[in-house]
C-alpha cells in the first residue's frame, strides 16, 4: 500500500511537477499522477477534465471514460460543505480558479456517490497552470481522503480539551514586508487557561504580549522564526517571567500557524523519581496483584500476564504466551471478540463476563478495562477478579433475602370455596392478635372492616373469572382488640394442595399513612409557626370568593399584617430570637381570631387573617383595632422582653373580586399605605390606593427607561470657603426630566431607585459624569486645580462590596487625584450597620477619596462612633442654617456642630445659607465652608462651566 502524503507534501510534489519539463509531456504526466497517493484530475483551460488518475476515479465513483469532458456543471457531481448541504457548482475548487486565476487550498468538502451512500470527505484543492502568454492553460485538482481524520474529529476535540498539559494554537502576524511581527492565539485547552489563570474570552485574538503582558514577542521570536524556517516540529524548554516556570515545549508549523504544547518541568527531578516510583510500584503490583493482570495487543494476543490470571484459568505462566482472547473468553463470539479489538465497540471500563479456564470449567469475571496506545498501536489493558463465589453468594443471598422480606408482610392463604383463612405467617397473627386456630375459623371479610361479603365477592370475581392475574388494592383491617390499622394487600389465585386458593400479602402501612398525612400537614402550614402556608390560604381564599358569588349574603375581610422594626430586632438580637417572636405573633392571632377564621404565615413577617361570615366591615375593623391593642403589650419570651407593633392593611371581600392574588394585592397596597401614614396602625383599602400603587409602579417603570436611556442631567452647586470667598468645588445633584410628568424631585424617584436596586447604575453614571466634569475643568483651566467633586452616596452604594473598586476605576478612566472626589453619605445611612459603613468609609480614604457626613445633626449617630468615623467633613443641615437666630437653639446647634468638627479635626460646611446675615452668623462661629441659594443656585453643566472659565471666587 502506498505512503499517505500529508498535504504539505502532496502540495509539494505538485510544484516539482510544475516545475518539470515533463509536465507538458501527456505520458510522463499520466505516469506521474498515477503514482501520488491522492486523487488529481486535471482540466483544460475552460474546465472540463482531460485527466485522471486512478485514485480520483475511485473517490469519484466514475470511470477514466466517464470523466473525460465532463464539466463542472455537470448535474452528476454531488459534492457536500461540511455542514452536510450540497456544494453550489460557483464553490466547486476549479469554479473558484476560473473565477479568479488564484489558487484554492485546504477546502474539506464530501463527495457522496449516491443519495443513501455515506459521503468520502476529502481535503480538495485546486492549482491554476498558464502558458508562456500568461494565460490559463490547465487546473490541476487534488483530493486527500480525510474521512478517518473527519470521524476522529471530535475525539480529537476531547482529547485537545482533556489534555493534561498546555495546547495552544496560534497564528502569525505579518508586517506589510511579509515579515512575522508577532502572533495572535487561536485557542487554547482548558490546560493552558488554567496555568495562566485566565479565561478563554480574555486571551483569544489577543497577542501574546497581550497576554502575558511582557514582551514575549521579543523572547520568543527566534524559536519562532526558526520553526517556520525549518518548517519541522520542534522541540524547546522556554522561561516564562511572569510566572518564574520552565516549560518543555514542542511546536509544530503549519501554513501560518503553528501549534505548542507545554510541560511544566520546574519540578522535572521530583516528578522523574516520582516517574520511576510509580514504574517500580505498577511493576511490583503488576507482579504481586491478586487479581488477575493481562495485556493484549489489537488482535487480542498476549502480551504480558501475571501469575495470577494464569492460575485463574489454569494455565502455567509460560503458557500464556501463545493465548489468544478467544482462548479463554466464553461470554462472545470470535466474530464479536473481533469487532471489540478493532475499536467498532466501546467496553465500559468496568463490566462481568465469563472466562472459560484450561480444564473447560466456566467461571465469573469482573473486569476493569481500559484500551490503551503503546509504541503506536492499540493494546488492552484487562484486571481480572474472579467473583464465582461472590455471585454464588449473591443467588443464595437474593433467595434469603426474598423469605425474609416477605416473612416481614402479613401472608394469609384462604380457600377459594369457603373463604376460610388456611394459613397465615407469623407477622399477620403478632399484627392481628390471633392465634392461628382462632383465625383458620374466620375469612378475610371478618378482619376487613371496610368491606361487605358481597363487595368483597365482588372484588375477587376478575380472579376467579381468570381476566386478571392479581389484585392490589388498599383496606383496613380490625385487630383482635377492636383496633384498626391501613394495609396494602396483593392477592392472586393459587393452589393450596389440591384445593383452589387465595394468596394474600399484606403490609402494614400505618407509618406511611402518618407520613403522608405529616407531608400533606408539611405542605399546607410553615414549617416555623406551623400556621396555614400561602397554598392553604389561596384555597381558602378562592373558596371564600366562590361563597361570596353564590351568595349575596355571605361577606368577609382579609387582613394582611408585618411587623414594624423585625428586622431590626432580627439583626440585632439574632434569627434565633426573630424566629422565637414569629412563633409567639402566630399564637397572638391564633387567639384573637375565631375559630372559623384562619390565620396563615405568607413568610418573613408577613401574616395574613381570613375572616368569614362578616355582618359588616365593623366587625372586620373590631379585630384589626384588637390585633393593634395587642401589640401594645410586651412579648415575653425565653430571655427577652420587646417590644413590637404592626401594621395592618384590610381588604372587604366583595363580588367583584375573582381572583385570591386580587384579594391579596390589595391588602397589601393598604398595608403599605398604613405603613406609610403611621406604624402600628391599619388602612382599610379604596379605589385610589389602587391608583397610587399603580402610579408607583408606572414611576418604577419610567425610572428603569431612563435609566437605560442614561436621561438624567446633573446640576453644580458651589461649595465655598467662607473665609476667602474661593470656590473651593462643587455638589453635583441629579435632576430627571420626566418627558410628561417634567421635573421630578429625587427625594420622589430615589427612595424607589433605592427599593429597585435601580440606584446602583444610577450612581455610577453620576461618578462617571461629574468625575469626567471636573477632570474637563482641570485641563481647561489651570487654575481649577483645586476644585473638589462632592457625590451624594445612598444606602445601597455603601453596602456593596464593590464600591471601592468601582470608584478607583472611574477614577482611574477620568485621570482625577483621588482627593480631589468627596463622597457625602448621611448619618441615617451609618445607624443601618455602622461597622460595615466604617470598614467601607476607611477602605474609600486608603484611596484618598474624602468623606462627608450630610445633613448632620437630623440623625441618631453615637458619637462614640463618630469619633471613628474616617469622615473629612461634617454638613450642617441646612433646617438648622435657615431657622438661626442669634441665641436660639437652632443657632446653638450650629455653634455646637462648629465646635465638635474643630474638636474632631474635620471642617464644617453650613448646607442652605440664604441671607447676608446667615453668613455672617456662619463666619463669626468659623465655619469653614458653605453653600446655599445665598452664593449660587445649583448650576447647569454650562452655566458651572462658565462660572469656572470667569473666576474662582465667589462675589
Amino acid at each position: 500500500m502506498p505512503k499517505r502524503l500529508t498535504y504539505e507534501e502532496l502540495e509539494q510534489r505538485v510544484r516539482e511537477l510544475e516545475a518539470s519539463q515533463t509536465f507538458r509531456e501527456q505520458s510522463l504526466m499520466g505516469e506521474w499522477i498515477e503514482g501520488i497517493p491522492a486523487g488529481v484530475v486535471i482540466h483544460g483551460r475552460d474546465g472540463t477534465i482531460i485527466k485522471s488518475n486512478r485514485t480520483a476515479q475511485i473517490l469519484l465513483g466514475l470511470t477514466h471514460e466517464e470523466m473525460l469532458g465532463k464539466e463542472l456543471s455537470d448535474p452528476g457531481w454531488t459534492f457536500l460543505r461540511k455542514d452536510g448541504c450540497p456544494l453550489p457548482v460557483e464553490e466547486y475548487p476549479a469554479s473558484r480558479v476560473l473565477a479568479t486565476r488564484k489558487p484554492v487550498h485546504n477546502l474539506v468538502i464530501g463527495i457522496q456517490r449516491g443519495r443513501k451512500a455515506e459521503p468520502v470527505w476529502v481535503l480538495n484543492a485546486a492549482i491554476p497552470k498558464f502558458d508562456e502568454n500568461g494565460h490559463l492553460s490547465q487546473i490541476v485538482t487534488t483530493f486527500m481522503d480525510i474521512s478517518p481524520l473527519k470521524q476522529g474529529e471530535e475525539q480529537y476535540r476531547n482529547l485537545f480539551e482533556n489534555m493534561m498539559h498546555e495546547v495552544h494554537l496560534w497564528q502569525l502576524v505579518r508586517d506589510e514586508q511579509g515579515a512575522i511581527k508577532t502572533w495572535r492565539l487561536l485557542e487554547a485547552n482548558p490546560a493552558a487557561l488554567s496555568a495562566w489563570g485566565k479565561t478563554r474570552s480574555e486571551v483569544v485574538g489577543k497577542t501574546t504580549n497581550e497576554i502575558f503582558a511582557y514582551d514575549a514577542t521579543e523572547q520568543f521570536m527566534p524559536i519562532v522564526k526558526k520553526i517556520f524556517a525549518e518548517g519541522t516540529p520542534y522541540t524547546w524548554e522556554a522561561y516564562f517571567p511572569p510566572t518564574a516556570q520552565f516549560f518543555h515545549m514542542t511546536s509544530v508549523p503549519f501554513g501560518e500557524y503553528f501549534m505548542s504544547t507545554g510541560v511544566d518541568i520546574t519540578q522535572r527531578k521530583q516528578v522523574q523519581l516520582a516517574l520511576e516510583q510509580e514504574l517500580l510500584l505498577s511493576k511490583t503490583l503488576f507482579n504481586v496483584s491478586i487479581d488477575g493482570i493481562v495485556l493484549l495487543d489489537h488482535q487480542g494476543n498476549v502480551l504480558q500476564a501475571s501469575q495470577s490470571f494464569a492460575q485463574m484459568l489454569g494455565y502455567s505462566l509460560a503458557a500464556t504466551d501463545t493465548l489468544n482472547v478467544v482462548d479463554w473468553d466464553a461470554q462472545f463470539s470470535r466474530a464479536e471478540l473481533q469487532t471489540i479489538l478493532e475499536d467498532e465497540v466501546l467496553l465500559p471500563p468496568r463490566f462481568e463476563t465469563q472466562h472459560r479456564r484450561q480444564d473447560g470449567s466456566v467461571c465469573d469475571v469482573e473486569i476493569s478495562y481500559s484500551r490503551e496506545v503503546l509504541n503506536g498501536e492499540t493494546v488492552h489493558f484487562c484486571i481480572c477478579r474472579d467473583v464465582s463465589e461472590r455471585k454464588q453468594a449473591e443467588a443464595e443471598r437474593n433467595r434469603l433475602l426474598a423469605v425474609l422480606e416477605a416473612s416481614l408482610n402479613e401472608i394469609y392463604l384462604f380457600r377459594s370455596d369457603t373463604l376460610k383463612f388456611e394459613y397465615a405467617n407469623q407477622g399477620a397473627l403478632e399484627n392481628l392478635g390471633y392465634s392461628l386456630e382462632q383465625l383458620q375459623q374466620k375469612t378475610p371479610v371478618d378482619i376487613m372492616t371496610e368491606l361487605s361479603a358481597v363487595e368483597f365477592e365482588q372484588q375477587l370475581a376478575p380472579l376467579r373469572q381468570g381476566q386478571v392475574s392479581k389484585l392490589h388494592f388498599e383496606t383496613v383491617h380490625q385487630r383482635a382488640d377492636g383496633s384498626c390499622y391501613p394495609v396494602d394487600v396483593y392477592l392472586q389465585a393459587t393452589h393450596y394442595g389440591r384445593q383452589s386458593a387465595f394468596l394474600a400479602i399484606a403490609l402494614d402501612i400505618s407509618d406511611r399513612k402518618r407520613a403522608e398525612a405529616q407531608l400533606i400537614h408539611q405542605a399546607l402550614h410553615d414549617s416555623l409557626t406551623d400556621l396555614p402556608n400561602r397554598t392553604l390560604l389561596n384555597d381558602r381564599l378562592e373558596l371564600a370568593l366562590k361563597r361570596a358569588q353564590q351568595s349575596a349574603a355571605y361577606q368577609f375581610a382579609v387582613l394582611f399584617l408585618d411587623l414594624d422594626q423585625f428586622k431590626v430586632i432580627n439583626d440585632s438580637l439574632g434569627h434565633q430570637v426573630g424566629d422565637e417572636l414569629l412563633i409567639h405573633v402566630a399564637q397572638k392571632l391564633q387567639n384573637i381570631i375565631r375559630p372559623a377564621d384562619i390565620a396563615a404565615r405568607l413568610g418573613g413577617d408577613e401574616f395574613v387573617i381570613l375572616l368569614e361570615h362578616l355582618s359588616d366591615l365593623q366587625g372586620a375593623t373590631q379585630i384589626a383595632e384588637r390585633i393593634l391593642v395587642d401589640f401594645e403589650r410586651p412579648i415575653a419570651m425565653s430571655e427577652h422582653s420587646v417590644f413590637i407593633t404592626t401594621s395592618i392593611g384590610l381588604v372587604w371581600g366583595d363580588r367583584h373580586y375573582t381572583e385570591a392574588s386580587s384579594l391579596l394585592r390589595d391588602a397589601d397596597i393598604a398595608l403599605y399605605r398604613a405603613k406609610a401614614a403611621r406604624r402600628g396602625g391599619y388602612e382599610i383599602f379604596d379605589v385610589e390606593m389602587h391608583v397610587q400603587a399603580m402610579k408607583r409602579m408606572q414611576l418604577e417603570y419610567d425610572l428603569r427607561v431612563a435609566v437605560d436611556q442614561q436621561a438624567f442631567t446633573l446640576h453644580y452647586q458651589p461649595i465655598v470657603d467662607l473665609k476667602t470667598q474661593q470656590i473651593t468645588g462643587f455638589e453635583a445633584l441629579i435632576r430627571w426630566g420626566h418627558p410628561t410628568r417634567g421635573l421630578i424631585s429625587p427625594s420622589d424617584f430615589i427612595p424607589v431607585a433605592e427599593e429597585t436596586g435601580l440606584i446602583a447604575p444610577i450612581s455610577r453614571w453620576v461618578l462617571q459624569t461629574a468625575c469626567g466634569q471636573v477632570a474637563q475643568w482641570r485641563s481647561q483651566w489651570p487654575h481649577c486645580h483645586h476644585l473638589r467633586m462632592s457625590i451624594n452616596l445612598s444606602g445601597y452604594d455603601l453596602r456593596q462590596m464593590t464600591l471601592v473598586e468601582t470608584v478607583q476605576q472611574i477614577l482611574m478612566r477620568a485621570q482625577l487625584p483621588a482627593h480631589i472626589l468627596t463622597l457625602e453619605i448621611t448619618e441615617s445611612m451609618l445607624i443601618e450597620d455602622i461597622e460595615t459603613a466604617i470598614e467601607r468609609l476607611l477602605q474609600l480614604q486608603e484611596l484618598g477619596v474624602r468623606i462627608s457626613i450630610d445633613d448632620f445633626g437630623t440623625g441618631y449617630s453615637s458619637l462614640s462612633y463618630l469619633y471613628n468615623l474616617p469622615a473629612n467633613y461634617l454638613k450642617i443641615d441646612k433646617s438648622f442654617v435657615s431657622h438661626m437666630q442669634l441665641g436660639n437653639t437652632n443657632y446653638k446647634i450650629v455653634e455646637a456642630v462648629v465646635a465638635l468638627s474643630d474638636q474632631l479635626g474635620i471642617a464644617a460646611i453650613a448646607e442652605g445659607i440664604e441671607t447676608p446675615q446667615q453668613l455672617n452668623w456662619l463666619e463669626a462661629l468659623g465655619c469653614e465652608f458653605g453653600q446655599g441659594y445665598l452664593l449660587s443656585r445649583p448650576l447647569s453643566t454650562e452655566a458651572a462651566t462658565a462660572l469656572v472659565s470667569e473666576q474662582s471666587t465667589y462675589n
